[in-house]
């Protein structure tokens, strides 16, 4: 309508413009002009009910949606258009009388909106039951949302009260502690804060003072050994060794680079630090090269990139390697380092015996179901529990466990286990326990953990017994 008009009007002021009298028909102009005027009133509401009927429905233009134009029946009195044909305008969507639709906030849900005109509209059954769906679903997520923001005060609170701890502590053990670290560190006070947890910017430095350097690796190895692996894992990934005479696999150095590359990939993937684009990838990479360069009968066995990579975060590269070369000394780590069948049999029966004692049903129920203490305790021993537990609550494993050497370990595992199977797990079938045992819940929460482990006592009197005493029974199996 809008267009005929346009046109019609653009051909009056063409007509006048070139100066005639008359129309197409001999008409005078006066009487062409007074037929305009007439026209254009009788086509103003249909155009203001087409434009309506367009923004209604949230077209931009009509161009964008093309619609083929249907005659329309002409005015009251007039049947045909300005020069005598059929006036053609294009047909409304909406009617007239019906109001365009309104713009809902944009926090409505959908489904309260009102259908579209060409479907049936709601029953006010329907309407009540879509809305009291809505009302449910917010009721939910407002809970949740109170839930979680609790949680996010609770844990923020947790880590003011550490922040002022630390600040307050800092004095003390940069004065106090390190500087006397061999006649502080049993001491009463000490050990309590150690069992707190050492605050990250001493962290590095006791864990330092606490393994030592027994092996007495200086400077110079070091450099001489990651120098070496650098140029090994740059260089053999394609070309194998040459053949040497004392056993060695020619491809043992190229399955050590994929093996090495593969591990990092996984270790600690959460803080992406350690993976091929990451700050430590190639450092990493090189240190446990230069590891496997210096202990060449050890080598490289699958979870050390946790135990470097826990040091790393906390240490600078050489303390690191010097730290990691004394570590793999230790009984425990040694003995999965070195895959002593004997040793881990051994640590089985340990674990077997003092989860018989400190938690007898607990020890029945995963006996009775035929899960083996190995399937679990192999990571944990070896990766000092880094890969399994979250990493703060896995550093302060390590900060205890560093000051009073392997036994912590078992205290650890079975402090773990009561936290991932606690409660009642009687009638639980092996896939269900095993399922427990390889996962953390979300309810974990490193101050249960702690409270389980005070809770499993162990001397280091008791501990060493049970180490004789089983060590020499997995020697003669």
């Amino acid at each position: 309508a809008a267009a005929a008009a346009a046109a019609a009007a653009t051909s009056g002021g063409a007509a006048a413009g070139s100066g005639l009298s008359t129309g197409s028909a001999g008409r005078p102009s006066s009487e062409l002009g007074g037929r305009r005027s007439a026209l254009s009133e009788e086509l103003e509401p249909q155009t203001k009910a087409a434009s309506t009927s367009d923004l209604g429905k949230g077209r931009t233009s009509r161009s964008s949606e093309p619609t083929t134009p249907t005659a329309a029946p002409a005015p009251s009195g007039r049947r045909s258009g300005l020069f005598g044909g059929p006036f053609h305008f294009f047909s409304p969507l909406r009617s007239k009388s019906q109001p365009p639709p309104t713009i809902a906030p944009v926090t409505t849900h959908l489904i309260l909106e009102n259908r579209p005109t060409n479907l049936p509209s709601k029953t006010p059954e329907e309407e009540k039951h879509h809305r009291r769906m809505v009302e449910q679903l917010m009721a939910d997520a407002r809970k949740k949302e109170e839930l979680n923001v609790k949680n996010q005060i609770r844990l923020q609170q947790e880590r003011c009260r550490k922040e002022d701890s630390f600040i307050n502590s800092r004095s003390f053990w940069f004065e106090t502690v390190i500087p006397h670290w061999d006649k502080k560190r049993m001491t009463t006070q000490v050990q309590q804060m150690v069992w707190r947890g050492l605050p990250p910017f001493a962290r590095g430095k006791v864990w330092k003072l606490a393994i030592g350097n027994a092996a007495n690796i200086s400077p110079e190895t070091f450099d001489n050994m990651r120098k070496k692996a650098s140029e090994v894992l740059a260089s053999q990934a394609n070309s194998p060794p040459p053949p040497t005479d004392d056993g060695v696999d020619e491809n043992s150095h190229e399955e050590l680079v994929k093996h090495i590359a593969l591990d990092i990939a996984r270790t600690f993937p959460e803080l992406a630090m350690f993976q091929e684009k990451g700050p430590y990838f190639n450092i990493i990479k090189d240190l446990l090269g230069a590891f496997a360069l210096y202990r060449p009968e050890i080598g490289y066995v699958q979870g050390m990139s946790f135990l470097v990579g826990m040091l790393l975060l906390n240490m600078e590269e050489q303390d690191t390697f010097v730290a990691f070369c004394n570590m793999m000394n230790t009984p425990c780590l040694r003995c999965y380092a070195t895959m002593d069948l004997a040793g881990m049999r051994a640590h089985v029966a340990i674990f077997d015996e003092l989860l018989a004692e400190q938690q007898p049903q607990l020890h029945g129920i995963l006996k009775n179901a035929g899960v083996r203490f190995d399937s679990f305790l192999t990571e944990w021993f070896l990766t000092v529990f880094s890969r399994f537990l979250p990493l703060e609550a896995a550093s302060r494993v390590w900060d205890v466990y560093l000051l009073h050497g392997d036994r912590f370990l078992f205290r650890t595992a079975l402090g773990l286990v009561k936290v991932l199977l606690g409660g009642d797990r009687q009638g639980l079938e092996f896939e269900d326990l095993m399922l427990n045992l390889q996962r953390i819940p979300r309810s974990f929460s490193e101050q249960k953990l702690f409270q389980a482990i005070s809770q499993s006592a162990l001397s280091q009197d008791r501990y060493l017994e049970l180490y004789r005493r089983h060590t020499a029974l997995a020697a003669t199996e």
